[in-house]
């Protein structure tokens, strides 16, 4: 146990490091959504595990660096996402997981056409299938009966699949509007995981590291990374609660040779979820409310986000594999 958790505090003092090289927390972008298959570990042989979450991202605060302020436009934005994710055990030490989404995005915002008129509410919105992820995860250290204890690493793209040109009345919108982003991101992941069988307790840590790619229209979204600290409990036979620190930093975006001054920044928060399960099917409820942010010029952040998760676990192992997969196990 001891050595477990000077490892998990080396990983955070690594990632810490850097996250602070980093700065950033991107928040023209209204939310990032949670996916659970870069949360989670290397997908058993032969398991194909497919899932589908609706979550909704509230966004009503506007914060300069790390103030409150009351936003000079009355700026709100909501963003639905809707993601549909397919992992498959591919061997007994790795898996492949393709996520995709459809995103519904909108903003409002106050303007006056005349200075002594009334404030009028303006509203604009996109909407379709998002950019499409691609992952695959290698366990570098399997559990077992006597150690408890796994590591996987990862690496994949994000696939510019999304329309970015959207246009409403033959006008285009803002690229923080657009269902996809126009460029192919690379992707660096990783996963550590203790389990505590005895105590019916798992604690978990997982990173995703986004290098941007720039679109034919050479904008450019910063750089990210998605942290995840959390541990988890099995109350019931039937019921898992569980508790998640997540952290997101974001660099600048870039655009015309520029670097963009509302963008970038830093946001902490707290997740709380439950999982009710019986047999292949379960259910996942989950709630992200920020602790803190630090944000580049004045921007929207996110004040509240929501979600639900329907998954199914189809094992499509025979007798051969199992009895493989309990010879691994015991050793």
């Amino acid at each position: 146990m001891r050595k477990t958790l000077l490892l998990l505090a080396g990983c955070s003092l690594t990632l810490t490091s850097l996250a602070d090289e980093i700065r950033a927390q991107g928040c023209c972008t209204p939310g990032t959504a949670t996916r659970g298959g870069i949360e989670r570990g290397v997908a058993p042989f032969k398991t194909l595990i497919g899932s589908l979450s609706y979550q909704n991202n509230n966004l009503e605060d506007a914060y300069e660096s790390t103030r409150h302020i009351l936003d000079p436009l009355g700026r709100t934005a909501t963003v639905e996402v809707v993601n549909v994710e397919v992992e498959y055990g591919l061997t007994d030490r790795s898996s492949l997981v393709l996520i995709a989404s459809y995103l519904n995005k909108s903003r409002e915002l106050r303007i006056k056409s005349d200075p002594k008129a009334a404030p009028e509410t303006a509203r604009f919105a996109g909407s379709g299938f998002g950019d499409a992820v691609l992952l695959g995860k290698y366990r570098i250290i399997s559990p077992t009966l006597t150690s408890p204890l796994e590591i996987a690493l990862g690496a994949g793209a994000k696939l510019p699949v999304g329309r970015y040109r959207q246009e409403v009345n033959g006008t285009r919108l803002s690229i923080d509007l657009q269902a996809g982003t126009g460029a192919a991101d690379l992707l660096a992941w990783g996963f550590l995981l203790r389990s505590i069988p005895q105590r019916h307790l798992r604690f978990f840590s997982s990173a995703l590291y986004r290098y941007a790619g720039t679109n034919f229209e050479g904008y450019k979204f910063g750089d990210e990374l998605l942290v995840n600290f959390g541990a988890e409990y099995g109350a019931l036979d039937y019921l898992d609660l569980s508790l998640h620190l997540k952290a997101r930093f974001a660099k600048r975006d870039f655009s015309d040779g520029r670097l963009l001054q509302s963008t970038g920044g830093e946001m902490y928060s707290i997740a709380p979820s439950f999982v009710y399960h019986e047999g292949n099917f379960a259910l996942r409820g989950f709630v992200q409310l920020p602790v803190h942010r630090n944000v580049r010029g004045i921007q929207l952040s996110l004040t509240r986000l929501l979600g639900v998760e329907f998954q199914y676990v189809l094992d499509l192992r025979n007798e051969g594999d199992l009895r493989k997969s309990e010879s691994e196990a015991a050793r």
